[in-house]
């Protein structure tokens, strides 16, 4: 399935870009995406409330510190067989 609506943030990026990229996603995540464009994790915005909301937190660290990092992915190629 090919979707072009999705945002992906490299880890490094800092959490408070993270958070408005996230915000212009009507999925309300982003996905990180390593250089070589492979998924490494994703940031949602459960993330967001469980681990950021009312702790106090570096907004200029990098999002990989925050992401679900265990994500399955699947080739175009998969069937349910």
């Amino acid at each position: 399935m090919e979707t072009d609506d999705y945002v992906c943030i490299a880890p490094s990026t800092p959490l408070s870009q993270a958070i408005e990229a996230m915000k212009q996603d009507e999925g309300g995540c982003a996905i990180v995406c390593a250089e070589d464009g492979s998924v490494v994790g994703v940031f949602t915005e459960r993330d967001l409330l469980n681990k950021i909301v009312g702790r106090e937190t570096d907004l200029n660290a990098p999002v990989s510190k925050w992401m679900s990092p265990v994500v399955a992915t699947l080739t175009p190629e998969a069937t349910n067989r």
